[in-house]
This record gives C-alpha cells, structure tokens and sequence, in this order.
C-alpha cells in the first residue's frame, strides 16, 4: 500500500469529523461531504472517491465534497492522484471531476452552473494548486457504472488565511489601484494581484517602491501567470517594471507569463511597477501574479526626485 493510501485510509478518507447529507443537483442526487476543518490546525486534510485506493463503485453514483474555510480564510486544493477514463466523452461531465472556485453566497444555487474547471486525468490536474476565491469550494464527481477498474481521486486541501495575501502599502487617491511602499515602512515584502491566488480578473494598478538616498531595489517574480497576446509580452495583458518612479521611466522588464523566478534590479532607490489589462472583459480565469521585494544598501549616494521632497 502506498503512503498516501495509507494516509487516506488513517484519517478515514477525510470524512470522519464531516458531516454526511444529501443534496439534490439538477437531474442527479448527490451524497455530500462537508469538509469545515482539516483533523488539526495548520494541517492538510485529506478526501477522495468511496474507497480509495479500491475502484470506485462499478455503479451509479454522485458524490461532492463542499469546503467550508472560516471566514477570513480561502480554501487551498491539490489533487494528488487522478485515475478516471478519459477515453471518450459522455453527457454533463461524467466521470471527471468538476470544480467550483468561485462560489459566492448559497452555494448550492451555485453549484447549477458550469463548473470553473473540469479534470479529466492525471495530466490536467498535474499537482497544480486551486484557490476559492471566498470561504467556500466544491468538488463534485459523478459515475455512470460504466468506470472500470479506476480508482478515482484524492487530493489534499487546507485552510490558508487570506490576510498572507494582501499588499501591504499605503493607498494613493486616484481613479486606479496606486500604491505607496515604503522603505521605512518595511524593508522587504510581497506584491498581490487583487484576488490572488484564486483565478480572478487582474485590474489596471501601479506600485511606487520607495528608498533611501543609499538604497536600491530588488524586485523578484514568484507567481505570473497573465493573459498575453503574444510570446513578446508586448502586447495584451502584462506587468512592466520601470527603474525610477513613475511610467516615464526607463522600462527594464515587460513581463506577462512565467515559470522561472525572475530578478530585477533597479539603479537607485525607485521602482515602478504596473499591472495593465488589455481587455477587462476576457481578464479572467487567471492567477495574476506574486512579486517580492527587498531594499538593500547601495554604496552610491543618490538623488531624490522633486516630487518626493518636502
């Protein structure tokens, strides 16, 4: 037995502190399991299909797993292991997993909708992390008896506060999202995409990160992941890194889709940094982005612009 069925079957499949109801969805009734803590705090908890790592039931059947974070926490899912036939299609999502993001007040009204993301196989799912975009998220699996030998699905999921998500600056008057940080505020800290991690729409914002005379700027890219028109990154959705303060400085990075961790430096004590949408109406369905910065000692002695004297 591998370890993470082990670990499935130690903690009862994730459903021995839940509670177990039934749900009518559309056309289909659904056992649900409600998942509102994970076995201890700070800990992952565990779910899956009946029985695994055993096949699933050779029959008909709906399961879905409601997750139920306190309310200034999101929900964090991550399947481990998809096992499902993706040999052929069939009608209204049988045999995959559906999941639902953004659910945002009854969630059972919700939960008629299409689903924000379909799973199919392992490869679709492949270890990548879902965020709720509110205290709630769903997972929803439906057979029709005719599964084979599968053994379905588990995924681990955990509560993560959504304060760990939030820029910490202070707010500028203006029509956009303008923020000020400050290096005597804080010397090091983290830049979020508004909604991030969840998949959500990414808003036109700028970031002015502001030294010392004696202070540089490292600007680091954790997380990017907008919607570019091209591979230049030129054109459509993306983030630019300007080395001064404000747009009319010199760009030194046009960035809009990445899985390496990317550094930029800037000369002085100033960086700018902008987040442009190029159509608000298809910004959506995506992660935004995670920068982390640091102020660091420069040996040079440099010049404060006019605006910020006084």
């Amino acid at each position: 037995m591998s370890m993470l069925a082990a670990y499935v079957l130690l903690w009862g499949i994730g459903t021995s502190a839940n509670a177990v109801k039934s749900w009518s969805h559309i056309d289909r009734d659904c056992e649900l399991v409600v998942h509102e803590r994970p076995p201890k705090p700070g800990s992952q908890g565990v779910f899956s299909s009946p029985g695994y790592p055993a096949p699933f039931p050779d029959r008909k059947f709906c399961v879905r797993h409601l997750f139920r974070a306190p309310e200034d926490h999101l929900v964090q899912l991550v399947l481990i292991n998809v096992d499902l036939d993706a040999s052929f299609q069939r009608p209204a999502l049988v045999g995959c997993l559906s999941v639902f993001t953004r659910l945002a007040g009854p969630a059972r009204a919700q939960l008629t909708r299409r689903p924000d993301t379909v799973v199919c196989d392992n490869a679709t799912s492949a270890r990548r992390a879902w965020y709720s975009s509110s205290p709630l998220l769903a997972v929803e699996f439906a057979a029709d008896g005719n599964a084979g030998r599968r053994a379905g699905f588990a995924g681990l999921y955990r509560f993560v506060n959504r304060a760990l998500f939030v820029t910490r600056g202070q707010r500028l008057p203006g029509p956009n999202c303008q923020l000020l940080l400050m290096s005597e505020d804080r010397l090091s800290g983290h830049i979020f995409s508004e909604g991030f991690p969840a998949a959500s729409p990414v808003r036109d914002c700028s970031y002015t990160l502001y030294g010392s005379r004696r202070q540089r700027v490292v600007l680091s890219v954790r997380q990017l992941a907008l919607q570019p028109a091209d591979s230049t990154c030129l054109h459509g959705s993306r983030l630019t890194v300007h080395d001064g303060v404000n747009e009319r400085s010199q760009a030194i990075g046009s960035l809009c889709q990445t899985d390496r961790r990317l550094e930029l430096v800037s000369s002085g004590p100033f960086l700018h940094v902008t987040s442009h949408v190029a159509d608000a109406s298809q910004s959506d369905e995506v992660m935004g982005f995670m920068l982390q910065y640091r102020f660091e000692a420069d040996p040079v002695k440099h010049s404060v612009p006019e605006e910020f004297v006084g």
